[in-house]
């Protein structure tokens, strides 16, 4: 019974662990994801104040 308890703790930690690495990697994910999506916005929007200034000077 001790081994059958044990071995079934340990199978617990691993489920558990692996469990953990996949999320870390899906998080891992969406953070690159936004920070693409957060460089484009940057640059779409200096792209658009320098329109707006460019169209200020006439």
């Amino acid at each position: 019974m001790g081994k059958s308890c044990s071995y079934s703790s340990k199978k617990k930690r691993e489920d558990l662990a692996r469990a953990a690495l996949m999320r870390k990697q899906k998080y891992q994910e969406r953070t690159n994801e936004l920070g693409a999506k957060l460089q484009k916005l940057a640059t779409l929007t200096e792209t658009l104040l320098r329109s707006q200034d460019l169209i200020g000077e006439y």
